[in-house]
């Protein structure tokens, strides 16, 4: 257990400042090309608000919740596939664990836009009319324990993983926070290499011709093999937000966003 909790607390810490100097660094350089000039304010302090409520507790542990998962799975015995742990290989194994872990996230995202008890709370996400840096700690507090139970265990299983892959593929974790950044940037060619700003921008869009399209948390190529990319245009940047234009006007709303219906005055839902 000693080794499971040096193990956890390493990588909590490490997300912890991760997290902090993504939001500090890509909010700067937001400000060189923004992709959508003077966002509301009251977006942006919405989205910190939540995070230090809400994803102080959870989120900034989230994304190592998967690894520390399949350390411990491993542990048991768990893990039909053994990942080489050191030299040219270990490239290999951290690659592979990528892709499998992309995968399911791919599987998993395409599962919150079609199930509608997963839309529910995923809508949270896509609310969000001012997409930027603090967009990526904007998901609904549930879908964490969901993935935890249903995603991570998958890859634990599937793969028995070196801690040197976990780690690096916890901090590889860090481009969600560049794909969701205010950012006129289109990285060309290399469109189907990562997700970028604006690629990812596109899944964001409220425009029917954008619904259902660039799923990817990392890798393109999964849209591209099942259908569901969308190369965006040069210069498209469309607006973000959900089609209803339905957003949370308090933090309590966000921590009970699925609820909110109830918690609004009859007729007071936005559209």
């Amino acid at each position: 257990m000693a080794v499971i909790d040096y193990f956890r607390d390493f990588i909590v810490q490490t997300l912890l400042w991760v997290w902090l100097a993504a939001f500090l660094i890509c909010g700067l350089i937001e400000r060189l090309a923004p992709a959508e000039k003077r966002q509301p304010a009251g977006d942006l302090l919405m989205n910190l608000g939540y995070s230090v409520v809400l994803n102080w507790l959870l989120f900034t542990a989230a994304p190592a919740m998967g690894a520390i998962e399949t350390f411990i799975l491993n542990g048991f015995g768990l893990g039909l596939i053994e990942l080489p742990a050191s030299g040219w290989p270990l490239a290999g194994s951290v690659a592979l664990y990528l892709l499998v872990a992309d995968f399911m996230e791919y599987a998993f995202h395409r599962a919150q836009h079609a199930w509608p008890f997963l839309w529910a709370m995923h809508s949270f996400h896509h609310s969000d009319r001012s997409v930027n840096v603090t967009t990526t700690q904007r998901n609904f507090w549930l879908e964490i324990p969901l993935k935890t139970a249903f995603v991570y265990p998958v890859v634990a299983i599937l793969f028995k993983t070196p801690p040197a892959v976990l780690a690096i593929a916890t901090l590889f974790g860090a481009i969600r926070f560049f794909s969701h950044m205010n950012l006129r940037l289109s990285l060309g060619p290399l469109w189907p290499a990562v997700t970028g700003p604006q690629y990812h921008r596109i899944h964001h869009s409220p425009l029917p011709q954008h619904w259902n399209k660039n799923f990817a948390a990392f890798f393109p190529i999964f849209d591209v093999v099942f259908g569901t990319h969308y190369r965006p245009r040069p210069g498209e940047f469309p607006a973000t937000g959900l089609d209803t234009a339905d957003a949370p006007r308090t933090i309590l709303e966000a921590v009970l966003w699925p609820l909110r219906r109830w918690l609004r005055p009859a007729g007071s839902l936005s559209r």
